[in-house]
């Protein structure tokens, strides 16, 4: 969240002068960090989404599920980092690859939510 709030990146509930944006709003599903923090973005990708005409907000991969489906319910799709994460360790999933295995079981029961 401090990584967002440096890069300048709304986080949810987000608003634009009280109200919603007139644009499509995309979240960016953070990836774990070894460093300071728990977890972070690359500016890249909020970048690559505001170019293409989206608001990008952070959603954090940490965060409880109930509160990850709230803010999924608020956003038009999610972009999921490339890159070296661990979905998959000795067999298990990692906390990471739940997410993601629960974020695309979300996309396909609400049928129209981009993932990319």
């Amino acid at each position: 969240v401090l990584i967002a709030s440096i890069l300048g990146l709304a986080i949810l509930p987000f608003f634009v002068n009280g109200e919603f944006p007139d644009r499509e709003v995309f979240g960016i599903l953070t990836k774990p960090n070894d460093g300071e923090y728990t977890s972070r973005i690359q500016q890249s990708y909020a970048n690559l989404l505001l170019i293409g005409g989206a608001f990008p907000v952070t959603i954090r991969y940490d965060a409880p599920w109930e509160e990850m489906k709230a803010q999924l319910d608020m956003v038009n799709g999610i972009l999921l980092q490339g890159g070296a994460t661990y979905i998959c360790y000795e067999g298990e999933l990692t906390l990471y690859g739940n997410v993601v295995a629960k974020i695309i079981d979300y996309a396909k029961e609400k049928g129209n939510f981009p993932m990319y």
